[in-house]
């Protein structure tokens, strides 16, 4: 999938609980892999996954 700033988004984290959020950037590692950093809504808190961890709402 390919995510852009601005779209919606959830996750599961590590206890189960459903996270949404905005994606800020994508970025390519070396590897070529796809890193999603996301405002998660209701705190300033921003986190980066995998792109493969991420799912559009």
């Amino acid at each position: 999938m390919n995510f852009t700033a601005g779209m919606r988004v959830y996750f599961w984290d590590t206890k189960g609980t459903l996270i949404r959020g905005v994606v800020v950037t994508v970025a390519t590692t070396g590897d070529h892999s796809k890193m999603v950093t996301i405002k998660v809504d209701g705190t300033n808190a921003q986190v980066t996954l995998p792109a493969e961890g991420v799912t559009k709402e």
